[in-house]
């Protein structure tokens, strides 16, 4: 199955742990059901135009990030690249990377959901 954009269902409310005592609960996400991989915005008050902070839910780990999204192609594409990652050393670096890669395609620009389109929709990963 593929990573869709989606409000989080009632049912299916989750709340994570980005440790340092601060929990979240998204309201929409990027997910691939069948391999049970979540990736989300963390609106924080930190974020800066550049710089936005994310969740990627990975075999059951919490990775959090900071990714820069203020390029884009000659198409309108935004290109998302890492300002910073912590990958857990049980994991393969590239292994991650490629599936955060899908993730933040479909994410797109700003997580659009079905049938709401607003300015911007294309992202690729440049990492």
């Amino acid at each position: 199955m593929a990573y869709i954009n989606e409000c989080v269902q009632k049912g299916e409310e989750r709340t994570f742990d980005l440790g340092y005592g601060r929990e979240v609960n998204p309201y929409k996400w990027t997910i691939d059901k069948e391999k049970g991989y979540i990736f989300f915005e963390d609106y924080t008050e930190i974020d800066e135009p550049i710089n936005q902070h994310f969740v990627f839910v990975y075999k059951n780990k919490v990775i959090t990030m900071i990714l820069n999204g203020e390029e884009f192609d000659e198409t309108d594409t935004r290109i998302w690249k890492i300002g910073g990652i912590t990958i857990p050393e049980e994991f393969s670096r590239e292994e991650v990377l490629d599936e955060l890669r899908k993730a933040v395609v479909a994410y797109g620009s700003s997580g659009q959901l079905p049938n709401y389109r607003f300015g911007f929709s294309k992202a690729k990963a440049g990492f």
